[in-house]
C-alpha cells in the first residue's frame, strides 16, 4: 500500500511541468538574462515562428495559394497563434503621388501584375517564396497571453495537421521552426521520459535485481526504497523550481539508478547471513554502513561539483542527484532496518562462493602487476592525447536525433530559405531630434546592414530601413525630392500607428531592430557574427549605439562558458573526490593513487568523443562529473574491505582474495546494472540520452576493469599496507555499530523457511548474491 501511495503522490507532482526557456539556463541576476528579458518585452521576438512548405518541383501560384490558405486556417483555428502571414494574404505596397495601396501577391490563384517583380526586391527576396518557386514561407506568432503549458499541445496539433497536408499532397514536405517550437520539443521529450523511458528503466532494473536476488520480496523492498528516494527528490525539485523541467526530469531517472548501488551492497550482505532478523540486520548495517557512506559521499561529490556551473539547470541537476545519493544512504541504513524489523522480514539465505574466481583474479594480478600498470598508464596517455581533438559546439537546434521533426525542419529551412535561426541587432540612434524617421538615421542603418550582410554566415536581413528604401524607390519618380521625403515620412508614421513596424521599432525607447537570419546556429557561426557586430559597434559609435540581442546571444554566452564551466566543475569534483579518498585512506599518496584508475574511464569517454567527432557542449559537463563520481564507487568498496582484512592480520594477497570473495559479485552487479539500464536511454530523441547511454557504458566498463585490475596492481606494486594498528576511518567510529552478540544471532531460532535454499528449490540454485 505504501508503494502504491508513493506512486500516486509522484503521479500528481509529475503533472507540474515547466516548459524550457533559453533564459532559464542563466540565473535571474545574470546581466545577459536581464537584458534578454528586457528585449523580449520590447520586441517579443521569441514568439515568432515559421512554417516552410517545399517540394521538388515548382509550385504553381494556385498551389501556393491553396496550401497557404490551408495552413493559415489551421493556425488560426488553433487559437494559440495569430499574426499569420503567408503568400495567400501577404501584400506589397504601391505608393505614388496621390495614394498608397496594399496589393496581394496572389489573387484568384494568379500572381498579380507586379508580384514577381516585388518578390525580387530586397524586402521580399527569399522572405516569402523561394526564387525557383519550390518552397514558400509562412510566419506566425504565439498568442501573447498563451499559458506556457498550452504551447506544447498547440505545437502538437500543428504538427499533426502538417502531416495531414503532406499526406494529402504527395511530394510535399513541411517543417516548423522557432524558439518556442524547440521549447515544445523539449517538453514533449520530457513527457516521453516519464511515460515511456522511466517505466522501461524500472523494468530493466527490476529484471536485473531479480536475477541478482532471486527473491520477489527483496525486489519489492528495493522498489520501495527507490520510490521513496524518487519521491523525496521530486519534492525537492518542486520546492526549488516549482515544476519539472527537462534537466530535473533527467535527474529523477538518475535517482532511480544511483539508489541501486547501496541497495545491492545492503541486500547482498543481508541475504548471505544466517540467523534472526535482528542479527542479520545488525551485522549487515555494521559491515556495510561505513563503506556505503564513503561511496555515497564520493558519488555525491561528483554531482555537487556541478553547483559551480553557470548553467542553472545543470547546477540544479547536481544538487538533486547529490541529494538523492545521500538521502538513499540515510534511508537504507536508518529507516529500512526498522521497517524490515516491523515486518519481520527474514528471507532465505543465498550465498555465492566466489573463492575460485577471486583466486584467479589475484593470481593474474600477481603475475602481471607491471604489465597491468604499464598498459593502464599507456591508455591514460592515449586517452589524454586523443582528447585534444575535442571541439566546442552547442547548437540548440541540433539537440535531437536526425529523424526528429525539429531536425528535419532544420534541413528544410536550410535548403529552402538558407537560414536556420536568427539574431537581433538592436540599434539606438544617438541623435534622433524631433524626427523619428530622419534621413541620417536610415543612411547609417543602410551602411550598417550592408556591412552585416557581407558576413558569409548571414543569409538575409529584415528591418524598418528596407521599408524606407522601398518607399524611396517608389516615390522617387512620382514627386519632387522634398515632397517625396514628406510623403514617405507620413507613410512611415501611418505604418507605425497601425503596428506595421512593431517588430522593428520600439516607439518608447527609439530603438530599432534588425533581424539577421543565419545560415548556421553552430558555435563558430554565432561567434563570427557576434565578433562582426562588435567591430561594427566601434565603426558606427559616433552615430549609433549597437548591441546584439535575442536567443542567439544567450546561447553564445552559454557556449562561451562551456570550457570554463567544464574545468571549474571537473576541478571541483576532483578536489572533493580527492578529499573523500584522503578521508578514507589517511594518506596523501594513496588518495592520489586512487585517482589513477578513475582517470581511465574519464579519458576513455573524452577520447571516444574526440574519435567520433562528438562536440563538447553543456551536456559534457554533466557526463564527466557524473562519471567521475559514480565510477569511484567500486574503488571505495574494494579498498575498504581490503583495509578491513589487512587489519585482521592478513597479507595483501590474502586480503585481496578475501575482499573479492566478499564483495566481488556486488562490485560486478553495481557496474552491470548501469550497462543493463543505460540502453533504455537510446529510445529518447534527445542526443543527450544517447550520449549518456553510450559514453557512460564505456566509462563503467573501463572503471570496472580499472578497479578490478589497475588499482590492485598499484596497491601491490607500491606497498599498500594497513596494519591492525592503523585505522584510516577512525573518525567514523560513531558510525561503526558493535558486532551482534551470540544471543542475537541464535534467538529467535531459525525456522525451516529461513534456511538456505537447496539447489533444487523453487527459489533456484545458490547463486548470485
Amino acid at each position: 500500500m505504501g508503494l502504491i501511495g508513493l506512486c500516486a503522490v509522484c503521479a500528481v507532482l509529475l503533472k507540474r511541468t515547466i516548459p524550457f526557456e533559453i533564459q532559464s539556463l542563466l540565473s535571474p541576476s545574470n546581466p545577459v538574462r536581464i537584458q534578454y528579458e528586457k528585449d523580449l518585452k520590447s520586441f517579443d521576438d521569441e514568439a515568432s515562428a515559421w512554417v516552410v512548405v517545399e517540394k521538388n518541383t515548382p509550385f504553381t501560384s494556385a498551389e501556393i495559394q491553396k496550401l497557404s490558405q490551408q495552413v493559415s486556417l489551421a493556425l488560426e483555428m488553433n487559437f494559440a497563434f495569430d499574426s499569420v502571414v503567408g503568400p495567400h494574404n501577404a501584400k506589397y505596397f504601391e505608393a505614388d503621388a496621390q495614394s498608397i495601396k496594399l496589393v496581394p501577391f496572389i489573387k484568384d490563384g494568379e500572381w498579380t501584375p507586379r508580384a514577381l517583380e516585388m518578390l525580387n526586391t530586397e524586402m521580399w527576396k527569399n522572405n516569402l517564396v523561394r526564387e525557383d518557386h519550390t518552397a514558400f514561407l509562412m510566419s506566425f506568432k504565439f498568442v501573447q497571453d498563451l499559458p506556457r503549458k498550452e504551447e506544447q499541445p498547440a505545437v502538437a496539433r500543428l504538427e499533426k495537421f502538417l502531416k495531414q497536408v503532406e499526406g494529402d499532397n504527395p511530394g510535399v514536405r513541411t517543417g516548423i521552426l522557432g524558439a518556442k517550437i524547440a521549447s515544445a520539443s523539449f517538453l514533449k521529450e520530457m513527457v516521453f521520459q516519464q511515460r515511456v523511458i522511466t517505466p522501461l528503466l524500472l523494468l530493466a532494473i527490476g529484471l536485473f535485481l531479480f536475477f541478482c536476488y532471486r527473491s520477489g520480496q527483496i525486489l519489492l523492498w528495493n522498489f520501495f526504497v527507490m520510490f521513496v528516494v524518487y519521491a523525496a527528490t521530486l519534492c525537492l525539485i518542486m520546492l526549488v523550481e516549482g515544476g519539472l523541467g527537462p534537466y530535473s526530469s533527467f535527474a529523477l531517472m538518475f535517482a532511480f539508478i544511483v539508489s541501486t548501488a547501496d541497495l545491492l551492497h545492503f541486500f547482498s550482505r543481508f541475504q548471505q547471513l544466517e540467523g534472526s532478523v535482528e542479527y542479520r540486520l545488525k551485522e549487515t548495517v555494521r559491515i556495510a554502513k561505513v563503506p556505503c557512506l564513503l561511496a555515497s559521499l564520493t558519488t555525491a561529490a561528483g554531482f555537487i561539483a556541478l553547483i559551480v556551473n553557470q548553467n542553472l539547470p545543470i547546477r540544479y541537476f547536481g544538487i538533486y542527484c547529490a541529494f538523492a545519493c545521500m538521502f538513499e544512504w540515510c534511508f537504507i541504513f536508518y529507516v529500512l532496518p526498522t521497517t524490515l524489523r516491523v515486518f519481520n522480514f527474514n528471507p532465505q539465505v543465498r550465498r555465492f562462493d566466489a573463492h575460485t574466481w577471486s583466486m584467479k583474479i589475484e593470481s593474474f594480478i600477481g603475475k602481471n602487476t607491471k604489465p597491468i600498470i604499464a598498459l593502464s598508464l599507456l591508455l591514460i596517455v592515449i586517452g589524454a592525447g586523443t582528447s585534444f581533438g575535442l571541439h566546442v559546439d552547442d547548437n540548440f537546434y541540433t539537440k535531437f536525433v536526425n529523424n526528429h521533426p525539429l531536425s528535419r525542419s532544420i534541413d528544410l529551412f536550410s535548403k529552402g530559405f538558407d537560414f536556420v535561426g536568427s539574431m537581433d541587432v538592436v540599434v539606438q540612434p544617438k541623435k534622433i531630434g524631433d524626427e523619428r524617421f530622419n534621413k541620417e538615421v536610415f543612411e547609417s542603418m543602410r551602411n550598417l546592414e550592408k556591412d552585416l550582410a557581407a558576413n558569409p554566415q548571414i543569409s538575409r536581413i529584415t528591418s524598418v530601413r528596407q521599408i524606407d528604401d522601398e518607399l524611396n524607390r517608389q516615390l522617387a519618380g512620382a514627386l519632387p525630392p522634398k515632397e517625396a521625403a514628406q510623403k514617405k515620412e507620413a507613410i512611415l508614421h501611418m505604418f507605425n500607428d497601425y503596428g506595421v513596424l512593431r517588430g522593428g521599432l520600439n516607439e518608447s525607447t527609439g530603438e530599432m531592430r534588425t533581424a539577421v537570419f543565419l545560415r548556421s546556429m553552430s558555435t563558430d557561426a554565432l561567434d563570427d557574427v557576434l565578433q562582426n557586430v562588435e567591430i561594427l559597434k566601434g565603426k558606427y559609435a559616433d552615430h549609433l549605439s549597437i548591441r546584439a540581442s535575442g536567443f542567439s546571444v544567450v546561447r553564445s554566452y552559454i557556449n562561451g562558458r562551456v570550457i570554463q564551466d567544464f574545468f571549474e566543475s571537473f576541478f571541483s569534483s576532483f578536489i572533493l573526490i580527492f578529499l573523500c579518498y584522503l578521508y578514507q585512506y589517511r594518506s596523501w599518496k594513496w588518495a592520489a593513487y586512487a585517482l589513477i584508475p578513475n582517470a581511465i574511464p574519464l579519458l576513455a569517454v573524452s577520447g571516444t568523443m574526440s574519435l567520433f567527432k562528438v562536440p563538447i557542449d553543456t551536456n559534457l559537463v554533466i557526463l564527466i562529473c557524473v562519471a567521475f563520481g559514480i565510477v569511484g564507487d567500486n574503488t571505495v568498496h574494494l579498498s575498504y574491505v581490503i583495509q578491513q582484512e589487512q587489519r585482521k592480520g592478513f597479507s595483501y594477497d590474502e586480503a585481496l582474495k578475501r575482499g573479492l570473495n566478499l564483495i566481488g559479485i556486488a562490485m560486478f552487479a553495481t557496474s552491470a546494472i548501469f550497462l543493463v539500464c543505460l540502453p533504455v536511454f537510446l529510445l529518447g530523441d534527445l542526443k543527450l540520452f544517447g550520449h549518456v547511454a553510450i559514453f557512460l557504458s564505456i566509462a563503467f566498463v573501463a572503471a570496472f576493469l580499472a578497479d578490478l585490475f589497475t588499482f590492485p596492481a598499484l596497491q601491490k606494486a607500491w606497498g599498500w599496507n594497513f596494519s591492525p594498528e592503523t585505522h584510516s576511518t577512525a573518525s567514523l567510529y560513531w558510525l561503526e555499530d558493535p558486532a551482534p552478540t551470540v544471543s542475537e544471532r541464535d534467538t529467535p531460532p531459525v525456522n525451516p523457511e529461513q534456511k538456505r535454499a537447496p539447489a533444487n528449490s523453487p527459489e533456484g540454485p545458490q547463486t548470485p548474491l
